[in-house]
């Protein structure tokens, strides 16, 4: 069956400002290709021969672009003069006045990047009138659907979503559909020539769909892709998202440029801990219901941050120190050891390397290091991350308060994010209270699984480093939505603890699968919410990459070890499902290499 593609290129792409003021939104690259060339050569794939692009803004420059990219293109050129007063719509209505094939058509916007054989499931579907279609995502807008069966039942344009419009069990057009000749010069251009000429013509053509829908003149059905072969390119962001999914070879490079930020991204992520049993459902559902008025309010003063996250961790509020996050002490830490030795294990957290700048090294994972004594007594401020990250070694509450209280000469930092994934407890319970000379740090990000909140504290009976933190940081120094989190947290305690017995749990579960894994070297003891390995050179070479173009898992490299021989991976703790897929996805890569 012969189709007509029409493409509809008319729109200004306000929203693509400022790279739309000298350049039309399809002609901007994606991947080192410009955006309609994509197209085309998609529709040109599956032997769409015949061609009709509405053109409007910058119109010269679409059809120059085609007169020199595709010279022999059987192309019929539509002007929307008020392009800047009109909506697609408009530019709908005129094409299907002007057409001058009345076959099957394929109706197709000019800022899609998809893989080409979406085009091909689409015409290849025994529907005669249908639309392409993904399951709703965050990030996403414009048109979405209801649907029954593969039977589209309801049509919403932007203008229906409303404050209360659940998003749920829509689905996202993909603004792809494929007509029949019977349809498209019927019905179709019937109702779009009448709304456009009499009602509004600044309105979006899919609202016709709806009608049709609606009064049952015409059953259109959904064809489903996956929400990773395909983006629609509207502003700046979306370019960016679609520059990932279509180069491979700089997906790992965006991504770690970009160190969080991944709901743009469409991935697996084993990089960034989080604790997935924790917050429950029932938790989000009240968050949900408490945004609006959140999102309106200033939070609280830092004397009553204190105070509620001392009550949520069984602390004395007098010492302790709410923090938007543990990273906001970071800077602070800084300026208080400015040009004081400090001792950190030989591989950790990246931010105690950036921080301070005289290190004293001490073995955790390398054979290379000082012990920990020496590390002392050549320091002034020593460093646990207890357990570590990434090794996910832990060192025994009692022994670090032996070192604290004998050696009332030194100060100490005990990061203790992970501790609630282990069987220590923390330090604050056991060191005498005449003892004064360390400083307990936790980011609840990692326990409470919501870094997009970013929650976290200090704790010192030291009063002059106390004074010293107080004084530094902001009026406002945690947001409403963190702040209202705590509270509904001191609801969800027994929850809390049930995560992390579930957590322990799939930790097991994850070694023993990472134990059958042939090409793995060597698994470390992790008591944290991740479990690093080791492979040789060749087995690392492309591992990564591997993943995020095959299975769009992102798997985390501890660079910072120079082991000729291997390398280091951490994979973060998700649940038994997402353990399986990502070491599923390890067995394939196996089987990839040994090709």
């Amino acid at each position: 069956m012969p189709y007509t593609a029409l493409i509809l290129a008319a729109g200004y792409g306000n929203r693509m400002k400022p790279l739309t003021l000298d350049k039309h939104k399809s002609l901007i690259e994606v991947a080192g290709k410009p955006i309609l060339e994509r197209i085309i050569e998609s529709l040109l794939k599956y032997g769409i021969q015949d061609f009709c692009i509405v053109t409007g803004y910058r119109d010269f420059e679409i059809k120059e672009f085609i007169k020199k990219k595709f010279k022999d293109l059987k192309v019929q050129f539509i002007n929307n003069s008020d392009f800047a007063i009109t909506n697609n719509i408009h530019s709908v209505s005129l094409a299907l006045e002007s057409i001058k094939k009345k076959q099957d058509i394929i109706l197709i916007e000019s800022d899609l990047i998809f893989k080409e054989e979406v085009i091909g499931k689409l015409i290849n579907s025994y529907y005669e009138n249908a639309a392409l279609i993904s399951k709703y995502e965050i990030g996403m807008d414009g048109t979405v659907i209801g649907k029954s069966d593969q039977r589209i039942n309801a049509v919403y344009p932007p203008h229906l979503h409303d404050s209360n419009f659940n998003y749920d069990d829509k689905y996202k057009t993909l603004n792809i559909y494929k007509f029949s000749s019977d349809f498209t010069f019927g019905d179709f251009k019937n109702f779009v020539r009448f709304y456009s000429s009499m009602v509004d013509n600044s309105c979006y053509y899919e609202l016709m769909l709806g009608i049709v829908i609606y009064m049952n003149r015409q059953n259109i059905y959904s064809v489903e892709v996956d929400s990773y072969d395909w983006a629609e390119v509207d502003d700046p962001n979306d370019l960016s998202v679609a520059e990932y999914l279509f180069n491979n070879d700089e997906k790992l490079s965006t991504l770690e440029d970009s160190h969080g930020g991944y709901w743009n991204y469409p991935i697996n992520d084993y990089t960034f801990i989080r604790n997935h049993y924790y917050p429950t459902k029932s938790m989000i559902s009240n968050m949900k219901g408490y945004f609006e008025k959140l999102i309106f309010n200033y939070g609280s003063s830092q004397k009553i941050l204190n105070k509620k996250i001392s009550l949520l961790e069984y602390l004395d509020e007098n010492h302790t120190i709410a923090l938007s996050g543990a990273a906001q002490i970071y800077p602070i830490l800084s300026n208080y050891f400015k040009n004081k030795k400090v001792a950190i294990p030989d591989v950790t957290f990246g931010e105690y390397k950036r921080v301070f700048p005289k290190l004293v090294i001490y073995k955790d994972m390398l054979d290379s290091s000082g012990s920990i004594e020496q590390a002392i007594k050549n320091s002034e401020l020593i460093c646990f991350i207890n357990p570590n990250n990434p090794s996910g070694k832990i060192l025994e509450s009692k022994y670090l308060t032996n070192l604290i209280e004998s050696h009332k000469e030194k100060f100490f930092l005990i990061d203790e994010s992970f501790i609630d994934y282990s069987e220590e407890s923390s330090i604050i319970k056991l060191v005498r209270k005449d003892v004064d000379n360390f400083i307990i740090l936790k980011s609840l990000s990692k326990s409470y699984g919501v870094p997009g909140i970013r929650l976290g504290y200090a704790y010192t009976k030291n009063i002059k480093i106390y004074n010293y933190i107080i004084d530094n940081l902001p009026i406002w120094g945690m947001n409403s939505l963190a702040e209202n989190f705590l509270e509904l947290s001191l609801k969800y305690r027994n929850e809390l603890k049930k995560s992390f017995d579930k957590s322990k749990q799939d930790r097991y579960y994850l070694v023993s699968r990472l134990k059958k894994v042939s090409f793995i070297n060597n698994i470390l003891d992790s008591q944290a919410s991740f479990v690093t390995f080791s492979v040789n050179n060749f087995w690392a070479k492309d591992l990564r990459k591997y993943l995020i173009n095959n299975h769009n898992i992102y798997l985390k490299e501890i660079i910072n070890i120079n082991n000729i021989g291997e390398k280091y991976f951490r994979v973060a703790l998700t649940d038994v499902k997402g353990i399986n897929f990502f070491v599923d996805s390890l067995e394939k890569y196996f089987n990839f290499k040994n090709k």
